[in-house]
């Protein structure tokens, strides 16, 4: 099943940009003190601090649930799977600051295609007031392009992406003879402990190497 999210308010998806919290709380601030017509000193400060909190506070999601993330991976020409493909999962913390959003580590997940092609990385399951993002993915297998780091959000928009039965359908193009491999190399992040990405660490160097 493709991962789903429960928010608060379906009609009214959380931004990130500090300048969009800007303008959408202060209103919301004037119309209270315009509602209350004089506040006291203690009330002042009170609603200062909720608009403070909420405006660097940074992106938190209020409540959701992370489901499983599921996929299939293929040969591009030939549309048959491909098994020992790597997959990996990276979480990241979000936080909204006056110069934009900075990112954090936060937690990752690997795990290979099957026979099939087919994959699964356990989501996070339910989440409350978190800065956590939805998961980003990383694929490769040696002798093959990859797929650099995307959300997974973004695969939903990629046009050489297929969905099946909510599970995302991802190519890859075979390399050809004379393409350097070096320049199949995923980018993952420096911040991902070397323990947390293992797998691909090993599919990388044979990648490298052109090792089988």
């Amino acid at each position: 099943m493709q991962p789903t999210a429960y928010p608060l308010d379906v009609n009214a998806p959380y931004k990130c940009s500090f300048q969009a919290r800007w303008s959408r709380l202060i209103p919301k601030a004037r119309s209270k003190i315009a509602a209350a017509g004089k506040l006291t000193i203690s009330s002042a400060r009170l609603l200062l601090m909720v608009v403070l909190l909420q405006l660097f506070g940074g992106c938190v999601s209020l409540a959701y649930y992370e489901g499983d993330y599921h996929g299939k991976v293929i040969d591009a020409d030939t549309l048959q799977p491909i098994e020992g493909a790597v997959v990996l999962g990276v979480w990241w913390l979000e936080y909204g600051t006056a110069g934009g959003p900075v990112n954090e580590y936060y937690d990752a997940r690997e795990t290979m295609t099957d026979e099939n092609g087919e994959f699964t990385i356990k989501g996070m399951g339910p989440r409350a007031m978190t800065h956590l993002q939805k998961m980003d993915i990383v694929i490769i297998k040696v002798g093959y392009g990859h797929l650099d780091r995307s959300t997974w959000e973004e695969l939903k928009t990629d046009e050489r992406i297929r969905w099946k039965d909510e599970k995302a359908i991802i190519p890859l193009k075979k390399l050809q003879v004379g393409q350097s491999r070096r320049r199949f190399i995923p980018y993952v992040g420096s911040d991902v402990p070397i323990n947390k990405q293992r797998l691909l660490r090993e599919e990388v160097n044979k990648q490298i190497h052109g090792t089988n």
